[in-house]
């Protein structure tokens, strides 16, 4: 399809209440507490799943973001959880994380950066957020980069990434 495959609209500025997760003034209706489970975001001309500043408390469970255009998952948001993934061949980054408090746990993000390689599989620009047993294999980009700030990576695996599209001898750019 053309666009996201699933899109969350930044909240209004309307009546707000201080955010102190990112110290920024929030909407009274941001998106919260929502839950999506088993399901498959692809072929998309932009990302999988992209949501949008000032929304948090997102659960996606069991989910597959597979051969979309830019994305597999684009966050700017905060506190929202992502569990049991599968991320794979998304033209440019697997994960893109620039909000804050996320927590990813339990996935694979495989074969992402063939059209723009400049960044990395997982790439964190946000803070204190934490990803956990989450695997880069066979990336044509870096596997882990992290330009944020107190972010944890525990129990992650980064597997022959750097893969030069076109060329099925190369292994990794290191």
């Amino acid at each position: 399809g053309r666009g996201n495959c699933f899109y969350i609209a930044p909240t209004t500025t309307g009546p707000a209440e201080w955010n102190t997760a990112n110290k920024r003034t929030a909407s009274r209706n941001a998106q919260k507490w929502g839950h999506i489970e088993e399901v498959m975001f692809s072929n998309c001309s932009a990302d999988g799943i992209h949501i949008s500043a000032f929304n948090y408390m997102l659960f996606f469970d069991n989910f597959y973001a597979f051969n979309n255009g830019a994305y597999g998952l684009y966050t700017e948001g905060t506190n929202s959880g992502f569990t049991n993934f599968q991320i794979e061949r998304n033209g440019t980054d697997g994960i893109h994380v620039t909000g804050s408090n996320n927590r990813s746990t339990s996935g694979e993000v495989i074969w992402n950066g063939s059209t723009v390689n400049t960044k990395a599989a997982v790439y964190v620009a946000g803070g204190r957020n934490i990803i956990t047993a989450v695997e880069t294999e066979d990336n044509y980009t870096n596997g882990f980069f992290d330009t944020g700030s107190d972010n944890v990576f525990i129990g992650c695996v980064s597997d022959t990434n750097g893969y030069v599209r076109g060329n099925s001898n190369a292994s990794s750019l290191i």
